[in-house]
């Protein structure tokens, strides 16, 4: 799998599980000692439990998040894979209303599980500035 395809499938499986507002196959998509950030003050989690409480508080939000990665500059030294992505964070609300707001995505992956997959040990969430949001 290339660098590129790892940051794909990895972002694919932890927005999945947001859709899905699943807690558990969310914090499976992370390292036992993960760290989050975002670009909103607060927006910070080290550590499995601070990420728990940090996906928790998304979950909870009347929104369902995704993202869909559209370009991922990503190189893999050692087993593990370093990358920043563009991609739009798409926000569903229960009345229908769909918004895309563009983001960048940046960290790095650890090296591969048995069965392949790459878990995340540091991401951090984005927006541009200058970049709105826009009805999809």
């Amino acid at each position: 799998m290339t660098p590129e395809t790892a940051v794909r499938e990895a972002t694919r499986r932890l927005s999945a599980a947001l859709v899905r507002r699943d807690l558990a196959a969310a914090m499976a998509c992370f390292t036992d000692d993960a760290a989050v950030f975002g670009d909103a003050g607060g927006e910070e989690a080290r550590g499995g439990p601070e990420v728990a409480v940090f996906l928790e508080e998304v979950l909870e939000e009347p929104w369902v998040l995704g993202w869909e990665v559209l370009d991922v500059h990503a190189r893999a030294r050692q087993g593990w894979v370093w990358f920043v992505a563009d991609a739009d964070a798409v926000q569903a609300w229960p009345d229908g209303l769909v918004e895309r707001v563009p983001v960048r995505l940046d960290g790095l992956l650890s090296e591969p599980l048995a069965d392949g997959t790459r878990r995340f040990e540091v991401l951090t969430v984005n927006q541009p500035v200058g970049l709105e949001t826009t009805p999809g």
